[in-house]
């Protein structure tokens, strides 16, 4: 009798419990674990102040103010894009129709225009890559107070370059080491965290912002390799000065060609088949060809530069959809040049090409990630994405190429990248899984940032 009333004063409590309540719950999900590529099904994602508070393989009673049930669709992480000018998004590349400072009365349109390039499609988080330097406090206000109806920004300020002349309106010019340290400071101090070097530095400045960089714990990361300029640093000298994180897989040829007469041969061979290179197209079609050209003739150099880059653990940016785009339509945009069908042919095979070395890369340890360098970010991010499937990757490899290893690069990886407790909830649920099918890319989805639906 007295264990009959135990039971039933224990059941009697339990149901008297009250059910904890979340902001925002996700029933039924398939989660994507972004490491292993695996789909753990049936989970439940709970959500307070934007924030993944837990994650559950079942049903324990709770309330919520918003519940999603998504009916065994996949989730997954959002997108970070590493490489981004803002000016690609505010006035379509052209400085002359932005103001040297960005007004007060005007922060609240770039910023709603830059959110509306990326979040529509599931990109939650920016990293600006070179913009006027008097715009870096601004942008920095942005990183201190996200918005969950915004995109997050994190900027590296100017980019820093040693240049005669004219100073591209997106660089901060350094004209000696002692000035080098000096910015490097004053740049840590505002409380920017990521710094971009840019190939027009010449070695004493490289490593005087190097050395400063690492003695106050910032992210370098470096576009490395001069378009026929054998004078400047290659990526295996900027490795030997400790840079892990370079800009581009398109230009890693540039590292391969060291003296004229490699320029020299080079030019001769892309010449024969597209005439001078006098305009940007043509300047990125270069950029392709470099790779028949230097498989072809620098075979052993890439070999080592790829084990060079694999030992230092590096990673590099992708900027494959702004190559592309060049030659080829896609569902938002037209080719910038019109070329001869021999031509766009011969850009399909070095683009293919190219995709071989970025699969090596790859295979090799190297982290890819996501580097769009273009306006329209989102929707060439999701671009990339379906280039990477079509030349040999994984869907599921895609994915962490585009959440993962960006956030991991720019130091936000105990943030966002993967879905896991205390975590930002920046998530997408699929309604067509792109695991299933790499053209489920673009289809619909539903984008949450920090924990709420993006409408």
């Amino acid at each position: 009798m007295k264990s009959l009333y135990l039971i039933l004063l224990s059941c009697l409590c339990f149901a008297c419990v009250t059910p904890l309540h979340y902001d925002v719950v996700i029933t039924n999900a398939s989660l994507l674990d972004i490491h292993t590529g695996q789909i753990k099904a049936r989970q439940t994602i709970l959500i307070n102040d934007g924030l993944i508070v837990a994650i559950q393989n079942n049903t324990k009673r709770f309330t919520t103010d918003t519940l999603i049930e998504a009916q065994e669709k996949l989730v997954s992480p959002s997108f970070i894009d590493t490489h981004v000018h803002p000016i690609s998004e505010f006035a379509d590349g052209d400085y002359s129709l932005v103001p040297d400072t960005l007004p007060q009365d005007s922060l609240a349109y770039y910023r709603n225009k830059l959110t509306a390039g990326f979040l529509p499609f599931g990109t939650t988080t920016i990293l600006m890559m070179g913009h006027p330097p008097a715009w870096t406090p601004a942008f920095l206000e942005w990183t201190r107070h996200p918005e969950a109806k915004q995109v997050d920004v994190l900027t590296s300020g100017g980019a820093l370059a040693t240049e005669d002349g004219n100073t591209y309106p997106g660089h901060h010019r350094l004209n000696s080491p002692q000035e080098a340290r000096q910015v490097v400071q004053e740049y840590y101090d505002l409380g920017v965290r990521n710094l971009k070097l840019y190939w027009r530095l010449r070695p004493p400045e490289f490593k005087a912002v190097i050395a400063a960089a690492d003695s106050l714990g910032l992210r370098t990361f470096g576009h490395i390799g001069g378009f026929q300029d054998p004078t400047q640093l290659t990526i295996s000298e900027a490795l030997k000065m400790g840079l892990k994180d370079y800009e581009h897989l398109s230009i890693l040829p540039c590292s391969l060609l060291t003296t004229p007469e490699d320029w020299d041969n080079f030019n001769q061979q892309f010449e024969a088949h597209f005439g001078k290179v006098d305009t940007e197209p043509l300047l990125l079609l270069s950029i392709l060809e470099m790779f028949r050209y230097t498989r072809d003739h620098k075979k052993e150099a890439f070999d080592q530069l790829i084990d060079e880059l694999a030992t230092a653990e590096a990673s590099i940016s992708t900027t494959i959809g702004f190559l592309y785009q060049q030659y080829h339509a896609t569902s938002f945009s037209e080719p910038r040049t019109t070329f001869s069908p021999e031509q766009i042919a011969r850009s399909e095979e070095n683009f293919a090409i190219m995709m071989t070395f970025a699969k090596r890369l790859h295979d090799k340890g190297i982290a890819l990630r996501i580097g769009t360098d273009t306006k329209d970010g989102g929707q060439v991010l999701l671009l990339e994405l379906q280039l990477l499937t079509e030349h040999g990757f994984t869907a599921a490899d895609a994915m962490k190429i585009a959440s993962y290893n960006g956030a991991k690069s720019a130091g936000i990886d105990h943030q966002v990248g993967s879905i896991s407790v205390g975590k930002q909830a920046n998530l997408i649920i699929w309604e067509q899984s792109p695991l299933e099918n790499p053209s489920h890319f673009t289809t619909n989805k539903i984008i949450l940032k920090d924990g709420k639906i993006y409408h």
